[in-house]
């Protein structure tokens, strides 16, 4: 692994020209340092000064010992600095940050998948801790520029604190398409990125062909894959021993008393043997279809623990519950196709892979089954959220989306707003046929997620992968101007106006 401050080739060079001017600061929410420490030293070299909040004493300790001045880091993983505040008081602080189009308080720790399962007074006190030192920490350093991604409470909290006074929060988002590019949204749910530039007639030509390339199945959207057999869980033990190992060490070590930001490691090892049990269920012992009987509706499970169902389809988190939804909704001349997610074959017990199975109505189909077929002959594709919907779409098939995002505007895709609202919808979608502006459509929106979006990916480490030069390229063209920004609205901001900015922030829908 190169070092943190390496910038991916040239740094010195690139260091030296920036020191005439003041340098810019970044502060990287909840970004494991293994994964990050080439991104950050990328943007070390165009200028900036990153700094960096967690709640992982290790994250810390190998932060410093890569380089990064300690006074950098806001690091929240000592449960004696929250343990002892008052519970009312911790609700009161925290009510300022339930603001309009965001996360409630609760609804925020159901998100995060280890702070849910802790006390709820607990998940109270650190919260109103890391409210408290995070709003600290970005006026000590002057931060107008807050990166993030979507795993944590502590992401989404400084989302809102970022929103209400003025700070640009960026969320970087792989987009499924097109494939190996990425875009910048305000907001915990993608529904529209932050524009970079007005499209142009070579974007549309580019999206064009993309959606050519598509339905000729030449070109594919984003997928991340997982073990989904015995040779491919054997392959991944290669990767998964040094990452156990490391886990390990942390958790003996500097991570020894946090439960709240890093998995204990009996769960840690008892997930590990519990994914080999569920894909030994699933091979040998689940039926699953792979071809239709009659007429069907598709819909896509998600990976789950993931921030695309339990944070971008909070509501429909609880998906088995979901799916008895839609088995009703559907009429009994079709049956409900339920696939499992190629990158999630392991991911779901028996007991509940039975309960889905025994669901009136639902077939489940074997995830390595061509989704692409499944697709085409499907009258309706559903989603909570995911890829599937917006591939129908492409594809001229009607789909029903359960969440608004970037694409959920093309002319194929309804969004239900409520299950008590889906039976009539999906007559609807049954009987809707193809108009002939769909091709139009589909291809400006292709083109404004070109004129929004970087070449590359913010992080290969979903297939470990290390970072290219494209990415790292990106990376700073986005910082940069991302940095631009921020500072041009944060110069309009006083505090005053802080928590009238929240009236600008994303909706959720």
């Amino acid at each position: 692994m190169r070092s943190a401050w390496s910038g991916g080739g040239g740094a010195e060079e690139q260091t030296a020209a920036v020191t005439v001017r003041e340098r810019k600061k970044v502060a990287l929410v909840s970004f494991q340092w293994s994964m990050y420490l080439e991104f950050a030293g990328r943007l070390e070299a165009e200028g900036f000064d990153v700094y960096w909040i967690h709640s992982l004493r290790s994250w810390t300790e190998r932060l410093v010992a890569s380089g990064v001045p300690r006074e950098r880091i806001l690091d929240l993983s000592d449960p004696a600095d929250f343990q002892e505040r008052d519970v009312e008081a911790c609700r009161a602080g925290l009510a300022g940050l339930e603001l309009p189009g965001h996360p409630r308080i609760h609804d925020l720790v159901q998100m995060d998948r280890l702070l849910r399962e802790m006390p709820h007074d607990f998940a109270l006190r650190y919260l109103a801790h890391a409210k408290e030192e995070v709003e600290r920490f970005l006026d000590a350093h002057g931060i107008v520029l807050v990166a993030s991604v979507l795993d944590t409470a502590l992401q989404l909290l400084t989302m809102a604190i970022c929103h209400r006074q003025g700070r640009l929060w960026a969320h970087l988002v792989a987009l499924k398409m097109p494939p190996e590019r990425w875009a910048v949204f305000e907001g915990h749910v993608p529904d529209q990125p932050l524009r970079r530039r007005p499209v142009t007639d070579a974007d549309r030509e580019e999206a064009a062909r993309l959606l050519e390339s598509f339905r000729k199945g030449n070109a594919r959207a984003l997928m991340r894959r997982t073990a989904t057999g015995y040779v491919d869980a054997l392959r991944r033990l290669r990767l998964q021993v040094p990452f156990f190992a490391g886990l390990l060490r942390a958790r003996l070590g500097h991570d020894r008393i946090n439960d709240f930001a890093s998995y204990p490691l009996r769960r840690i090892v008892a997930m590990f043997l519990r994914k080999k049990v569920n894909l030994v269920y699933v091979r040998q012992f689940l039926k699953l279809g792979r071809e239709p009987r009659r007429p069907y509706v598709l819909f896509g499970l998600n990976r789950q623990p993931e921030s695309s169902i339990d944070v971008i389809g909070a509501f429909y988190s609880d998906q088995i519950a979901h799916v008895r939804q839609i088995a009703r909704a559907v009429p009994v001349t079709h049956d409900l196709l339920v696939k499992l997610h190629l990158s999630d074959v392991d991911g779901r017990r028996p007991s509940g892979l039975r309960e889905l199975a025994a669901i009136p109505g639902v077939r489940l189909i074997d995830p390595a089954a061509d989704t692409r077929q499944l697709i085409l002959g499907a009258d309706l594709v559903i989603a909570a959220y995911g890829t599937m919907v917006l591939e129908a779409a492409l594809l001229g098939r009607p789909a029903i989306s359960f969440t608004r995002v970037y694409f959920t505007g093309l002319p194929a895709i309804a969004h239900c707003s409520s299950p008590a609202a889906l039976p009539d919808l999906v007559t609807a979608q049954l009987a809707k046929t193809a108009g002939s502006d769909d091709d139009r459509h589909a291809v400006e929106l292709l083109a404004e997620l070109y004129a929004s979006s970087f070449p590359g990916l913010p992080n290969r480490g979903y297939a470990n992968e290390d970072y290219r030069q494209v990415d790292l390229d990106s990376i700073a063209e986005a910082f940069n101007w991302l940095h631009d920004v921020a500072s041009e609205r944060r110069s309009r901001c006083s505090p005053a106006q802080d928590v009238a900015s929240a009236a600008t922030a994303p909706i959720r829908e």
